[in-house]
C-alpha cells in the first residue's frame, strides 16, 4: 500500500503531544479549530483501541465529517494509529486511508497509508491533499498550544 511520510516541527514535548493524540482527542479542536473543527466520540472510551469518533476535517473551505477508528496505541514509541472508516476521503479519493502519528523530540511524524479509489487519480493531488490538509495545517497550532506559548 502506498504511503506518505511527513515530519512537522513542534514545540510541545513528545509526551504532551502523545497524550492529546491518544487520550485527549476531544481537545484537538481547541488546538486547531481551522483544521479540525470537532472530534466527538460515539463508540467506546477515549484512548481505547477500537473506539470510534466523528472527526470534521476542514478542506477547501468545507467542514467534512469522517468516521475515524483508533486502531493502535504504542506508548513506548509514542505513536497512535487511526483508520478512516467513512466520510469524504473514502467517498472521493480512497478505498483505504490510515494514518499514524508519532511524537518525537521537537518533531511529529505522520505516516499515511492509502489505497487509491482509482488508478487514474493523480498521485500529486493525493500527496498534496495529505500533506497540506491533514498534516501540516493540523499540527501548527497544537505545538504552540502544548508548549505554553
Amino acid at each position: 500500500m502506498p504511503s506518505v511520510v511527513h515530519e512537522v516541527n513542534i514545540r510541545a514535548s513528545p509526551q504532551n503531544f502523545y497524550a492529546v493524540c491518544s487520550h485527549n482527542l476531544s481537545s484537538l479542536s481547541n488546538f486547531c479549530p481551522n483544521s479540525i473543527p470537532y472530534v466527538d466520540k460515539f463508540e467506546g472510551e477515549w484512548g481505547e483501541v477500537g473506539s470510534k469518533m466523528s472527526w470534521s476535517f476542514a478542506f477547501e473551505g468545507y467542514q467534512l465529517p469522517h468516521v475515524v477508528e483508533l486502531r493502535a496505541l504504542n506508548r513506548s514509541n509514542m505513536s497512535v494509529t487511526f483508520v478512516v472508516r467513512g466520510g469524504y476521503l473514502l467517498e472521493n479519493y480512497f478505498n483505504r486511508f490510515q494514518f499514524t502519528i508519532q511524537a518525537m523530540q521537537g518533531v511529529v511524524r505522520w505516516t499515511v497509508q492509502y489505497e487509491k479509489r482509482s488508478e487514474d487519480q493523480v498521485e500529486g493531488t493525493i500527496q498534496s491533499l495529505v500533506r497540506e490538509t491533514y498534516m501540516r495545517s493540523a499540527l501548527r497550532t497544537p505545538g504552540m498550544y502544548l508548549s505554553g506559548k
